[in-house]
């Protein structure tokens, strides 16, 4: 709060971060890094915002979740969000879950981790009517960009 009681303007970000369940990550300036028991329930938050962001076919929130600089194999951040644009648009009522088996913070930059994960997106095909089981599993970089842990690759295959 200002010193006349009303919001900042830093206060007014926190709040709206929160209204669309974007929880801030503190950044540390110096030591002491955030814990890997932390870090590790910091990104299994951002698989349960992954999970309400496919079921609700919320591509803005899905892609709030992703690094710009989503760079795997060829596929970067337009066509990461032209996939589940794709998805989201040929299945009707959408069920989703993802279940991190491993966190694993990077010991040399603790701003980065690996992640393995089950996923799975399931829904009825509209032109179709059969039933689409989409395996997302696998394994996923993240690092912390802007106080947010978001989805950067698999950087290691």
């Amino acid at each position: 709060m200002d010193g006349n009681g009303s919001p900042s303007v830093a206060d007014v970000i926190v709040i709206l971060k929160t209204v669309v369940g974007l929880l801030p990550v503190v950044e540390w300036e110096q030591d002491p890094p955030t814990p890997p028991d932390a870090v590790a329930a910091q990104i299994r938050a951002r698989y349960q915002l992954l999970q309400e962001a496919c079921e609700r076919k919320d591509i803005v929130s899905l892609m709030s979740l992703v690094s710009l600089h989503y760079p795997q194999h060829g596929m970067y951040y337009d066509d990461f969000k032209q996939a589940f644009v794709s998805l989201f648009t040929d299945l009707d009522t959408i069920t989703a879950t993802f279940t991190v088996t491993r966190v694993t913070q990077d010991a040399a930059n603790p701003k980065a981790a690996q992640v393995d994960f089950d996923g799975l997106i399931v829904g009825r095909n509209l032109q179709t009517g059969q039933i689409e089981r989409n395996d997302v599993g696998g394994t996923m970089d993240w690092y912390l960009e802007g106080g947010f842990w978001v989805m950067y690759g698999d950087q290691r295959r």
